[in-house]
């Protein structure tokens, strides 16, 4: 069984100014949606390459991703992007041949 899953045990979402609590939980609600959409794009794109041959399957298991904003404006899908960037740049780079 190829196995490509991408597993995030928390999110924490972190801003240098304090918020309404409503404001915070609507946004760590906003950002989740659009990082899991961002993710499953990831998993499609990790189970090509392994299909061909150019990655190895395995769990990408993140335990504790903390997102630091300085701006409480970011959209919340500019900031999955973000997120997927760099998990892709991770897993690229744990691929590589030693």
């Amino acid at each position: 069984m190829i196995d490509n899953r991408i597993i995030l045990d928390e999110l924490v979402i972190e801003c240098r100014e304090p918020w309404p609590a409503g404001r915070g939980v609507e946004l760590g609600r906003r950002v989740a949606q659009a990082l899991a959409q961002e993710l499953a794009t990831v998993q499609q794109r990790r189970l090509r390459d392994i299909r061909r041959g150019a990655a190895v399957p395995g769990v990408l298991r993140v335990e504790r991703l903390c997102l630091r904003l300085s701006d409480p404006n970011a959209s919340p899908v500019t900031i999955a992007r973000t997120v997927r960037d760099a998990l892709v740049s991770a897993w690229r780079c744990d691929e590589q041949p030693v």
